[in-house]
């Protein structure tokens, strides 16, 4: 079976519909690791693709915040995006987000697959969040062949003495060199999983941004390369 996996993808609708269209029809089965949410403002029209693509995503730091109403307290910009979120989304998308579980198991030709959004099963926030100790990750997930996560927004490849760690960096808001929306195919027959990186349209996410009258700083960060300034 070949996995579609990604995190973080923040409310970027171009950078969905892009990934949907390029490798699609290559996908069995989607898995998201969660922070689907947030930043960006098409949050409706992200969580309605989402749904129509049977997507299996956990909850992320995102999707808690938006639905208890708590302060992003370490992100001005991303707690203004929340408090957006929430007088625009609706009933069904907040319905949908409370039904989904902090960490999803499941069985694929023989292999037991983890997906959570922080490998600790705790969000972690600054640089903490990027510390891995793997002999942790063998503590906290016995029995788990892949853990599949999201959260740092970087892609990650980690194997330790029982599992293995993917992290596809962020499908929305990336961090990595390139730029790009990031995402990973595994295949669970073979065990041969693949990063993968790509552009979207990013004058429609603009468009988006000034349509919705959305925080103007967002484009900032569009022309710096996804930048926190």
């Amino acid at each position: 079976m070949i996995i579609g996996m990604f995190s973080d993808l923040h409310s970027n609708l171009p950078a969905l519909e892009s990934m949907v269209e390029k490798f699609g029809s290559k996908i069995d089965i989607w898995l998201s690791a969660g922070d689907s949410v947030g930043i960006f403002p098409q949050v409706n029209e992200t969580l309605n693709l989402l749904q129509r693509m049977n997507v299996h995503m956990v909850c992320g730091d995102h999707e808690k915040l938006l639905l208890s109403g708590e302060d992003m307290v370490w992100s001005y910009t991303g707690n203004q995006a929340l408090q957006e979120q929430r007088e625009s989304i609706t009933k069904e998308n907040l319905y949908y987000l409370s039904s989904l579980p902090e960490k999803l198991d499941l069985k694929i030709d023989g292999l037991n697959i983890r997906l959570i959004h922080d490998v600790t099963g705790v969000i972690r926030t600054g640089k903490e969040k990027n510390i891995i100790n793997s002999q942790q990750l063998n503590i906290l997930h016995p029995g788990v062949d892949y853990l599949l996560a999201g959260h740092t927004h970087m892609a990650t490849m980690l194997y330790t003495d029982t599992l293995i760690y993917l992290n596809p960096g962020s499908s929305g808001f990336p961090k990595d060199l390139r730029h790009q929306t990031g995402m990973l195919m595994l295949d669970t027959s073979s065990g041969f999983h693949e990063f993968i990186t790509f552009d979207f349209d990013r004058d429609r996410l603009r468009k988006a941004i000034i349509d919705k009258n959305y925080n103007p700083k967002l484009l900032h960060y569009l022309d710096n390369n996804f930048r926190w300034i």
